[in-house]
């Protein structure tokens, strides 16, 4: 299965449930209000550090950063 997965994919099944925690974690960054640490335990990282250094890593931002960055676009729509 997990090789099957990999061919059909191009990816892991634990890059692929990083990569919904990310996008996950982007939606609840832009549409809630929650704390960043809320959102990491919420999408299922153990602490909010390694939460950062992920999100980072794979969006290029921090989520605070990231956050500022949607509140300024959806205030500039409204």
């Amino acid at each position: 299965l997990i090789h099957t997965f990999k061919k059909e994919t191009g990816i892991t099944i634990t890059e692929y449930k990083l990569l919904k925690q990310i996008e996950e974690s982007k939606s609840l960054l832009s549409l809630t209000d929650m704390s960043i640490n809320q959102i990491a335990l919420s999408v299922g990282f153990g602490t909010n550090t390694y939460f950062t250094k992920i999100f980072k890593r794979e969006t290029g931002l921090t989520p605070k950063k990231y956050r500022e960055m949607t509140d300024k676009k959806i205030n500039t729509l409204s």
